[in-house]
């Protein structure tokens, strides 16, 4: 019996995955380096989840005076 390789499972979901980490874990899965790609994509999400929490923590006493002043 033969299944799902990683990133066919993960491309039936997209609302869990973005096309290019599909992309990037089928091509590393091709050339054998899943798992430093797997690293590489970990290290990106923490990267953009603390630039979000940044964003939304810089916006929001902007957001409450506009909102008090309103």
């Amino acid at each position: 019996a033969q299944g799902y390789s990683l990133a066919e499972a993960f491309a039936t979901n997209p609302n869990l995955s973005e096309p290019l980490l599909v992309s990037s874990m089928a091509a590393a899965e091709q050339a054998g380096i899943l798992d430093s790609m797997l690293i590489e994509i970990t290290t990106y999400r923490k990267k953009i989840e603390k630039n979000f929490e940044a964003v939304k923590k810089a916006l929001f006493y902007p957001f409450l005076v506009l909102s008090i002043a309103a």
